[in-house]
Protein backbone atom coordinates (compact mmCIF):
# COMPACT_ATOMS: atom_id res chain seq x y z
CA UNK A 1 0.00 0.00 0.00
CA UNK A 2 1.25 3.44 -1.35
CA UNK A 3 0.73 6.71 0.79
CA UNK A 4 1.59 10.38 0.33
CA UNK A 5 3.26 11.64 3.63
CA UNK A 6 3.88 15.59 3.91
CA UNK A 7 6.69 16.71 7.09
CA UNK A 8 8.76 19.80 7.79
CA UNK A 9 11.94 19.61 5.41
CA UNK A 10 13.84 19.60 8.73
CA UNK A 11 12.13 17.13 10.14
CA UNK A 12 12.49 14.41 7.47
CA UNK A 13 14.70 12.19 9.12
CA UNK A 14 12.60 12.15 11.84
CA UNK A 15 9.61 11.45 9.85
CA UNK A 16 11.35 8.43 8.22
CA UNK A 17 12.56 7.26 12.01
CA UNK A 18 8.18 7.43 12.61
CA UNK A 19 7.41 5.12 9.82
CA UNK A 20 10.38 2.47 10.57
CA UNK A 21 8.72 2.21 14.36
CA UNK A 22 5.96 0.87 12.23
CA UNK A 23 6.93 -1.05 9.80
CA UNK A 24 10.76 -1.37 9.66
CA UNK A 25 10.46 -2.47 5.67
CA UNK A 26 9.16 0.55 4.51
CA UNK A 27 10.73 2.79 1.98
CA UNK A 28 10.42 6.22 0.03
CA UNK A 29 9.53 5.43 -3.37
CA UNK A 30 10.25 8.94 -4.61
CA UNK A 31 10.42 12.38 -3.06
CA UNK A 32 8.74 14.80 -5.11
CA UNK A 33 9.97 17.95 -3.01
CA UNK A 34 11.89 18.64 0.42
CA UNK A 35 8.34 18.21 1.99
CA UNK A 36 6.37 15.73 0.52
CA UNK A 37 7.05 12.04 -0.18
CA UNK A 38 5.62 8.67 -1.67
CA UNK A 39 6.52 5.94 0.62
CA UNK A 40 5.60 1.87 0.51
CA UNK A 41 4.20 -0.13 3.47
CA UNK A 42 3.63 -4.32 3.69
CA UNK A 43 0.85 -3.36 5.81
CA UNK A 44 -2.43 -3.00 4.35
CA UNK A 45 -4.73 0.57 4.51
CA UNK A 46 -6.77 -0.38 7.51
CA UNK A 47 -3.77 -1.72 9.31
CA UNK A 48 -1.16 1.33 8.47
CA UNK A 49 -3.89 3.79 9.45
CA UNK A 50 -4.87 2.14 13.10
CA UNK A 51 -0.68 1.68 13.58
CA UNK A 52 -0.46 5.22 12.56
CA UNK A 53 -2.96 6.69 15.07
CA UNK A 54 -1.99 4.12 17.81
CA UNK A 55 1.88 5.22 17.83
CA UNK A 56 0.73 9.21 17.77
CA UNK A 57 3.00 10.39 15.09
CA UNK A 58 4.98 13.76 15.83
CA UNK A 59 6.79 14.42 12.88
CA UNK A 60 4.17 13.53 9.46
CA UNK A 61 1.80 16.23 9.14
CA UNK A 62 -0.51 14.55 6.87
CA UNK A 63 -0.86 11.00 5.35
CA UNK A 64 -3.54 10.10 2.34
CA UNK A 65 -3.41 6.65 0.95
CA UNK A 66 -2.99 6.09 -3.11
CA UNK A 67 -5.11 3.56 -4.49
CA UNK A 68 -5.18 4.69 -7.73
CA UNK A 69 -2.19 6.27 -10.73
CA UNK A 70 -2.06 7.57 -13.71
CA UNK A 71 -1.67 10.28 -15.94
CA UNK A 72 -3.30 13.40 -16.77
CA UNK A 73 -3.66 15.24 -20.14
CA UNK A 74 -3.06 18.91 -19.13
CA UNK A 75 -6.37 19.49 -20.41
CA UNK A 76 -8.97 20.90 -17.99
CA UNK A 77 -12.20 19.59 -19.30
CA UNK A 78 -10.22 16.44 -20.14
CA UNK A 79 -8.42 16.06 -16.97
CA UNK A 80 -11.77 16.74 -14.32
CA UNK A 81 -13.62 14.03 -16.12
CA UNK A 82 -10.47 11.76 -15.99
CA UNK A 83 -10.46 12.04 -12.40
CA UNK A 84 -13.48 11.84 -11.84
CA UNK A 85 -14.69 9.05 -13.37
CA UNK A 86 -11.04 7.21 -11.70
CA UNK A 87 -12.74 8.35 -8.12
CA UNK A 88 -16.08 6.88 -9.50
CA UNK A 89 -14.92 3.38 -10.88
CA UNK A 90 -12.63 2.75 -7.72
CA UNK A 91 -14.24 4.26 -4.66
CA UNK A 92 -17.72 3.96 -3.58
CA UNK A 93 -19.79 7.79 -4.19
CA UNK A 94 -20.67 9.58 -1.20
CA UNK A 95 -24.46 9.05 0.06
CA UNK A 96 -26.92 11.41 0.72
CA UNK A 97 -25.84 13.90 3.83
CA UNK A 98 -22.73 12.48 3.91
CA UNK A 99 -19.76 14.66 4.70
CA UNK A 100 -16.89 14.47 1.96
CA UNK A 101 -14.11 16.80 0.50
CA UNK A 102 -12.23 16.56 -2.21
CA UNK A 103 -8.60 17.70 -1.31
CA UNK A 104 -6.48 18.22 -4.29
CA UNK A 105 -2.77 19.22 -4.60
CA UNK A 106 -0.57 20.16 -7.26
CA UNK A 107 3.28 20.35 -7.87
CA UNK A 108 5.38 21.08 -10.44
CA UNK A 109 7.66 18.00 -11.33
CA UNK A 110 8.87 16.33 -14.22
CA UNK A 111 6.15 16.21 -17.14
CA UNK A 112 5.83 15.29 -20.84
CA UNK A 113 3.12 17.29 -21.28
CA UNK A 114 3.55 20.69 -23.23
CA UNK A 115 3.68 23.38 -21.23
CA UNK A 116 2.70 24.04 -17.35
CA UNK A 117 -0.87 23.41 -16.19
CA UNK A 118 -3.09 26.21 -16.87
CA UNK A 119 -5.38 25.05 -13.94
CA UNK A 120 -5.90 24.93 -10.23
CA UNK A 121 -6.06 22.50 -7.47
CA UNK A 122 -9.50 24.58 -6.77
CA UNK A 123 -10.72 23.88 -10.76
CA UNK A 124 -10.42 19.92 -9.88
CA UNK A 125 -12.15 20.20 -6.18
CA UNK A 126 -15.22 22.33 -7.41
CA UNK A 127 -15.75 20.40 -10.46
CA UNK A 128 -15.88 16.87 -8.27
CA UNK A 129 -17.26 18.27 -5.37
CA UNK A 130 -20.22 19.78 -7.07
CA UNK A 131 -21.12 16.32 -8.56
CA UNK A 132 -21.06 14.65 -5.15
CA UNK A 133 -23.15 17.77 -3.88
CA UNK A 134 -25.64 17.22 -6.54
CA UNK A 135 -25.72 13.30 -5.18
CA UNK A 136 -26.31 14.71 -1.91
CA UNK A 137 -23.61 15.26 -0.18
CA UNK A 138 -22.11 17.89 2.25
CA UNK A 139 -19.10 19.12 0.77
CA UNK A 140 -16.49 20.64 3.68
CA UNK A 141 -13.87 22.83 2.27
CA UNK A 142 -10.21 23.43 3.90
CA UNK A 143 -9.06 26.34 2.58
CA UNK A 144 -11.59 28.11 4.17
CA UNK A 145 -10.63 27.94 7.78
CA UNK A 146 -8.65 26.00 10.32
CA UNK A 147 -10.65 23.20 10.67
CA UNK A 148 -10.09 19.41 12.66
CA UNK A 149 -13.10 17.43 11.65
CA UNK A 150 -13.00 13.50 11.70
CA UNK A 151 -15.92 12.28 10.71
CA UNK A 152 -15.61 13.69 6.34
CA UNK A 153 -15.02 11.04 3.67
CA UNK A 154 -12.08 12.40 1.94
CA UNK A 155 -10.90 12.22 -1.89
CA UNK A 156 -7.35 13.12 -2.15
CA UNK A 157 -5.70 13.96 -5.32
CA UNK A 158 -2.38 14.48 -6.14
CA UNK A 159 -0.76 15.47 -9.04
CA UNK A 160 2.75 15.85 -9.82
CA UNK A 161 4.17 16.69 -13.21
CA UNK A 162 1.74 14.60 -15.35
CA UNK A 163 0.71 11.78 -13.13
CA UNK A 164 -2.03 11.70 -10.70
CA UNK A 165 -2.53 9.79 -7.28
CA UNK A 166 -5.86 9.24 -5.66
CA UNK A 167 -6.96 7.92 -2.94
CA UNK A 168 -9.45 7.47 -0.13
CA UNK A 169 -10.14 7.73 3.82
CA UNK A 170 -11.79 9.48 6.82
CA UNK A 171 -10.62 12.40 7.62
CA UNK A 172 -9.27 10.83 11.15
CA UNK A 173 -6.49 8.70 9.24
CA UNK A 174 -4.96 11.40 7.30
CA UNK A 175 -3.85 13.50 10.44
CA UNK A 176 -4.77 17.06 9.47
CA UNK A 177 -8.14 17.88 7.64
CA UNK A 178 -5.83 19.77 5.21
CA UNK A 179 -3.33 18.17 2.58
CA UNK A 180 -2.18 21.56 1.80
CA UNK A 181 -0.66 24.12 4.48
CA UNK A 182 0.34 26.71 1.90
CA UNK A 183 -3.50 26.73 0.89
CA UNK A 184 -4.78 26.54 4.34
CA UNK A 185 -2.27 29.63 5.57
CA UNK A 186 -2.99 31.88 2.60
CA UNK A 187 -6.70 31.46 2.50
CA UNK A 188 -7.21 33.13 6.00
CA UNK A 189 -5.50 36.32 5.21
CA UNK A 190 -3.34 38.72 7.14
CA UNK A 191 -3.81 38.49 10.75
CA UNK A 192 -4.36 41.32 12.88
CA UNK A 193 -1.32 41.16 14.91
CA UNK A 194 1.12 38.08 13.53
CA UNK A 195 0.90 34.97 11.94
CA UNK A 196 1.39 33.46 15.10
CA UNK A 197 -2.26 33.69 15.56
CA UNK A 198 -2.71 31.18 12.86
CA UNK A 199 -0.34 28.51 15.39
CA UNK A 200 -2.81 29.18 18.37
CA UNK A 201 -5.75 28.85 16.41
CA UNK A 202 -4.52 25.47 14.66
CA UNK A 203 -3.80 23.90 17.76
CA UNK A 204 -6.80 24.56 19.20
CA UNK A 205 -8.65 22.87 16.32
CA UNK A 206 -5.89 19.96 16.17
CA UNK A 207 -6.79 19.41 20.03
CA UNK A 208 -10.70 20.02 20.22
CA UNK A 209 -10.13 22.44 22.47
CA UNK A 210 -13.39 25.01 23.04
CA UNK A 211 -12.02 27.87 24.77
CA UNK A 212 -16.09 29.22 24.15
CA UNK A 213 -16.91 33.18 23.79
CA UNK A 214 -17.00 33.72 27.78
CA UNK A 215 -13.24 32.96 28.43
CA UNK A 216 -11.57 33.33 31.88
CA UNK A 217 -7.96 34.28 32.71
CA UNK A 218 -5.29 33.22 30.52
CA UNK A 219 -1.27 33.44 30.93
CA UNK A 220 0.48 33.83 27.45
CA UNK A 221 4.26 33.83 27.90
CA UNK A 222 6.88 34.91 25.04
CA UNK A 223 3.48 37.25 24.20
CA UNK A 224 4.90 39.99 21.82
CA UNK A 225 4.27 41.27 19.80
CA UNK A 226 1.30 39.50 20.47
CA UNK A 227 -0.92 37.04 18.19
CA UNK A 228 -1.91 34.84 20.80
CA UNK A 229 -2.81 36.90 22.98
CA UNK A 230 -4.98 38.46 20.46
CA UNK A 231 -6.68 35.03 19.76
CA UNK A 232 -7.24 34.74 23.41
CA UNK A 233 -9.15 37.73 24.11
CA UNK A 234 -11.20 36.68 20.93
CA UNK A 235 -12.24 34.24 23.07
CA UNK A 236 -13.30 36.45 25.81
CA UNK A 237 -10.46 36.15 27.96
CA UNK A 238 -8.71 38.74 30.24
CA UNK A 239 -5.05 38.27 29.61
CA UNK A 240 -1.66 38.58 31.39
CA UNK A 241 1.02 39.42 28.51
CA UNK A 242 4.72 38.25 29.50
CA UNK A 243 7.35 39.57 27.26
CA UNK A 244 10.28 41.85 27.50
CA UNK A 245 9.09 42.90 24.31
CA UNK A 246 6.72 45.34 23.09
CA UNK A 247 3.03 44.66 22.09
CA UNK A 248 1.03 45.85 19.35
CA UNK A 249 -0.61 49.40 20.23
CA UNK A 250 -4.10 47.36 19.56
CA UNK A 251 -3.47 45.30 22.58
CA UNK A 252 -1.93 47.75 24.85
CA UNK A 253 -5.25 49.79 24.12
CA UNK A 254 -7.45 46.70 25.62
CA UNK A 255 -8.32 46.83 29.39
CA UNK A 256 -8.33 43.00 29.15
CA UNK A 257 -4.92 42.92 28.30
CA UNK A 258 -1.79 43.15 31.24
CA UNK A 259 1.24 43.46 29.84
CA UNK A 260 4.94 42.35 32.45
CA UNK A 261 7.09 43.93 30.36
CA UNK A 262 9.66 41.37 31.93
CA UNK A 263 10.95 37.97 31.34
CA UNK A 264 8.64 35.16 32.66
CA UNK A 265 11.38 33.95 35.23
CA UNK A 266 11.54 37.66 36.93
CA UNK A 267 7.82 37.09 37.96
CA UNK A 268 7.68 33.62 38.10
CA UNK A 269 9.04 32.33 41.09
CA UNK A 270 7.53 35.52 43.02
CA UNK A 271 5.06 34.12 45.94
CA UNK A 272 2.48 36.78 45.60
CA UNK A 273 2.54 36.30 41.69
CA UNK A 274 1.57 32.31 42.40
CA UNK A 275 -0.67 33.11 45.32
CA UNK A 276 -2.73 35.72 43.31
CA UNK A 277 -2.74 34.46 40.04
CA UNK A 278 -5.05 31.45 39.13
CA UNK A 279 -5.82 30.84 35.41
CA UNK A 280 -7.78 29.09 33.21
CA UNK A 281 -5.05 28.32 30.46
CA UNK A 282 -1.36 28.83 29.94
CA UNK A 283 -0.11 29.37 26.62
CA UNK A 284 4.08 29.67 26.21
CA UNK A 285 5.20 30.43 22.58
CA UNK A 286 8.93 31.23 24.02
CA UNK A 287 12.22 31.07 22.58
CA UNK A 288 14.09 28.93 24.80
CA UNK A 289 15.74 25.72 24.80
CA UNK A 290 13.01 23.02 25.63
CA UNK A 291 15.01 22.19 29.05
CA UNK A 292 14.17 25.87 30.18
CA UNK A 293 10.44 25.78 28.51
CA UNK A 294 10.01 22.49 30.72
CA UNK A 295 11.89 24.24 34.15
CA UNK A 296 9.39 27.39 33.68
CA UNK A 297 6.31 25.58 32.49
CA UNK A 298 6.60 23.48 36.00
CA UNK A 299 7.64 26.43 38.10
CA UNK A 300 4.03 27.99 36.82
CA UNK A 301 2.07 25.17 38.16
CA UNK A 302 0.53 26.86 41.23
CA UNK A 303 -0.36 29.68 39.02
CA UNK A 304 -2.95 26.96 36.38
CA UNK A 305 -6.31 26.10 37.91
CA UNK A 306 -6.74 21.93 39.10
CA UNK A 307 -7.18 20.40 35.20
CA UNK A 308 -5.89 23.61 33.64
CA UNK A 309 -4.73 23.51 30.08
CA UNK A 310 -1.34 24.60 28.63
CA UNK A 311 -0.65 24.95 24.97
CA UNK A 312 3.09 24.84 24.93
CA UNK A 313 6.02 25.04 21.98
CA UNK A 314 8.92 23.36 22.41
CA UNK A 315 11.83 24.78 19.94
CA UNK A 316 14.03 22.42 18.41
CA UNK A 317 17.46 23.76 17.04
CA UNK A 318 19.41 20.53 17.98
CA UNK A 319 18.58 16.63 18.39
CA UNK A 320 14.59 17.11 17.78
CA UNK A 321 13.98 13.79 19.75
CA UNK A 322 15.97 14.11 22.54
CA UNK A 323 14.91 18.20 22.98
CA UNK A 324 11.06 16.38 23.47
CA UNK A 325 12.30 13.62 25.33
CA UNK A 326 14.02 16.07 27.55
CA UNK A 327 11.23 18.48 27.87
CA UNK A 328 8.76 15.44 28.49
CA UNK A 329 10.88 13.94 31.52
CA UNK A 330 10.80 17.55 33.24
CA UNK A 331 7.05 18.18 32.21
CA UNK A 332 6.11 14.82 33.24
CA UNK A 333 6.18 16.06 37.10
CA UNK A 334 3.34 18.15 36.61
CA UNK A 335 1.45 17.76 33.93
CA UNK A 336 -0.08 14.70 31.91
CA UNK A 337 1.53 15.26 27.88
CA UNK A 338 -1.63 15.03 26.14
CA UNK A 339 -0.51 15.41 22.98
CA UNK A 340 3.07 16.72 20.52
CA UNK A 341 2.84 17.22 17.02
CA UNK A 342 4.85 19.55 14.37
CA UNK A 343 1.55 21.20 12.88
CA UNK A 344 1.27 22.70 9.85
CA UNK A 345 2.04 26.10 11.39
CA UNK A 346 4.94 25.24 13.27
CA UNK A 347 8.17 25.40 11.61
CA UNK A 348 11.35 24.07 13.92
CA UNK A 349 9.48 23.17 16.61
CA UNK A 350 6.41 20.98 17.94
CA UNK A 351 3.27 22.36 20.14
CA UNK A 352 2.27 20.13 23.13
CA UNK A 353 -0.96 20.31 25.17
CA UNK A 354 -0.58 19.79 28.88
CA UNK A 355 -2.76 18.99 31.77
CA UNK A 356 -2.28 20.14 35.29
CA UNK A 357 -2.00 16.68 37.23
CA UNK A 358 -2.53 18.36 40.96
Amino acid sequence: MQYIITYSPCFKKNALRELKSIDNQIRIITDFNESISLIETIFSQEDFQSKILKNNVIFIKHIAPVSVTGEITGDLEKDKQLLLHEILNHFTPVKNGEKFAIQTRICDGETSLNAPLDYSAKDIEVYIGTYFTDLGGMPTFSDKQIINDDEVNVFSIFIYGNRFYIGNSLSLFNLNFSCDDYRISSHRGKREISRAENKLTEALSKYKIDLGEKGGYALDIGAAPGGWTNVLLQHGFIVDAVDPGNLNPILLENPNVKHYKCKIESIAQAEEFAKNHKYDIIVDDMNVDPEVTAEIMNILTPCLKDNGLAIVTIKLPGNPEKGIQDAVKKLSDCYYILKINNLFHNRQEVTTLLQKKW
